[in-house]
């Protein structure tokens, strides 16, 4: 296998024609039994295209093509229409290392293996003019929702497929696209989380992400009509408001709000009002009557300021703020001293938003109280927050003194503020599903995730908030076990550099990207330097103080591992 591995990848090199039949005949053989050999076969074809600059996607646009390329379109076309699943998943990754569109053939196939390999190649590159036939896919979403869901440790194609056909109908962002995805958030049949997702993709349409959804990379996309996407939710707006299930309510609430859609089908006030609904969809209707200024907004508020539920309560603080500031300042007051953590929180918040002489003076107060270190720790970053949006003089006098109180010699001293307080479900989203923050790219959390950095899985059973807070902040103060960087020069000049795997008293042992795991005896180490965490040093410029605590709460409250279904 090894001498056919190397034979292949050198094929590659010359990339002549008259290797394919020989390289397909490997990759049948090898039925993706070594996935060492499939690489090879895939490089292998890869170099036979580019050697003979043929892309089967615009072959037939060409007047003056060589005999020779016409052989190589016809027995390309042949592999892509193979019996071997094989063969044509190698055809496909070749197809893809060129970026070719005729990766969308494969969008087609029998086997929902490749349907998936098709759909990342397209999505993810992106091959942005193949992107319109992986959006149509989702007329056939039936077949998509029967393909294998898979396990916790082995997902099946379906998500991958259903996530990116979403994904895909969202950028082309025609009106054909929008009708899709509402049509697609109708179907009862389908996985609920996907239906949501592409109900909220529609109350997002006008102002999309400037990243995409699915690679976490910058790609732009321009403003939108909404009323393309208002158009399209409408016909199915009433039966999504009025669906068992809470995520699709949440969504057809939020989105219909976002894209200012009336309906008959559910009074949002009285939602709001009905203390027997579920919190979040409450929330949603109080923000979208806000959104849609409903003429009794403020009696909405009233409602919703004494009620049980917290996050109601803070979403009217909000709001009247907005409406009525000089009755929310007499709020406001009262809850910095009477109410919950949170809601003090929420209550620094929205006192920033307030721009008159009262607020200022409550602001400084409050200042007053931090420097007499009389200010709860958990409240310290809400309060810094809001103090920083103000143009008082006295004010910044205040912030000045606070900093310069700061002890000098504390590596944390800017971001003490965010060891406490933070919202553990908030932080896992930002460790989960935040593409600037990428945290699951390289760890793993109960199962999921990447393998470059360590496992975080019940962290707070083992560290204290300070050490994660470091560990984000400078990631070069504490490197786990099994993860730091070492470069070795050894005394006859050789050098090797990788993870360090494991030492004991007389031997290094490093996982080198180019000699993989090698064992070092200390007696021939000329000299020892230790490397930088893998992990960037700018992640605390990417992330808020309110994203790091929000992170810091997330960890330190995981105090056991946990299998999570994907």
């Amino acid at each position: 296998a090894r001498v056919r591995f190397h034979a292949a990848l050198a094929l590659g090199k010359f990339g002549r024609p008259e290797t394919l039949e020989p390289v397909l005949a490997m990759l049948r053989a090898n039925g993706d039994q070594d996935v060492y050999l499939r690489h090879a076969g895939v490089m292998a074809l890869t170099g036979i295209l580019r050697h003979a600059n043929v892309d089967p996607a615009v072959f037939l646009a060409l007047q003056d093509a060589s005999p020779e390329s016409v052989r190589l379109e016809k027995a390309f076309t042949e592999a892509m229409n193979d019996k071997s699943d094989a063969v044509r998943m190698a055809t496909l990754l070749a197809l893809r290392q060129i970026e070719s569109a005729h990766v969308a053939q494969f969008l087609r196939d029998a086997n929902p293996l490749l349907v998936a390999e098709a759909a990342r190649a397209i999505n993810d590159l992106p091959i942005t003019n193949a992107l319109p036939r992986l959006a149509a896919l989702l007329e056939q979403n039936e077949t998509i929702t029967a393909f294998p869901i898979g396990e916790a440790n082995k997902p099946g194609p379906r998500d991958a497929v259903l996530r990116r056909v979403i994904n895909a109908n969202y950028r082309v962002g025609d009106s054909n696209n929008a009708v899709a995805l509402a049509a697609f958030a109708a179907m009862s049949q389908g996985p609920e989380n996907f239906r949501a997702e592409a109900i909220e993709l529609l109350g997002n349409w006008e102002k999309p992400s400037g990243r995409d959804r699915i690679t976490g990379l910058w790609r732009p996309l321009s403003n939108r009509e909404p009323q393309i996407a208002a158009t399209a939710l409408q016909p199915h707006l009433a039966a999504l408001l009025g669906s068992p299930s809470n995520p699709i309510q949440l969504a057809a609430t939020r989105s219909a709000g976002r894209l200012k859609i009336a309906s008959g089908a559910m009074d949002p006030m009285d939602i709001v009002k009905d203390v027997g609904a579920a919190a979040n969809l409450r929330l949603e209707a109080l923000r979208s009557m806000a959104n849609n200024k409903d003429p009794r907004l403020a009696l909405a508020v009233q409602a919703a300021l004494p009620d049980h539920e917290e996050a109601l309560r803070k979403e009217a603080t909000k709001i009247q703020a907005q409406l009525q500031p000089a009755a929310a300042l007499v709020q406001l007051k009262s809850t910095l001293e009477n109410g919950s953590t949170g809601e003090k929180q929420n209550a620094f918040a929205t006192l920033g938003t307030l721009m008159n002489a009262e607020a200022d003076e409550l602001i400084a107060q409050w200042l007053d109280k931090l420097l007499a270190k009389e200010v709860k720790p958990e409240l310290t970053l809400d309060l810094l927050d809001a103090a920083a949006k103000r143009e008082s003089v006295a004010v910044k006098d205040k912030i000045r003194k606070f900093e310069t109180s700061r002890p000098a010699a504390d590596d944390l001293r800017s971001y003490r503020e965010c060891l406490v307080g933070g919202n553990a479900a908030d932080g896992a989203k930002i460790f989960l599903e935040r593409p600037e923050a990428s945290c699951v790219r390289c760890h793993k959390f109960n199962g999921e995730g990447g393998e470059v950095g360590p496992d975080v899985s019940g962290m707070g059973a083992t560290k204290d908030r300070q050490y994660i807070l470091e560990s984000i902040v400078f990631p070069n103060k504490h490197i786990a076990e099994g993860f730091e960087s070492v470069l070795v020069t050894l005394k006859n000049n050789s050098a090797y550099a990788g993870q360090l795997k494991r030492e004991t008293p007389d031997i290094l042992e490093i996982n080198s990207s180019e000699d993989g795991l090698i064992q070092i005896k200390k007696a021939e180490i000329k000299s020892r330097e230790r490397g930088l965490s893998s992990m960037p040093e700018e992640l605390r410029q990417v992330l808020t103080k309110q994203d790091l605590r929000d992170l810091v709460e997330f960890l330190a409250s995981s105090k056991e591992t946990k299998t999570v279904a994907k």
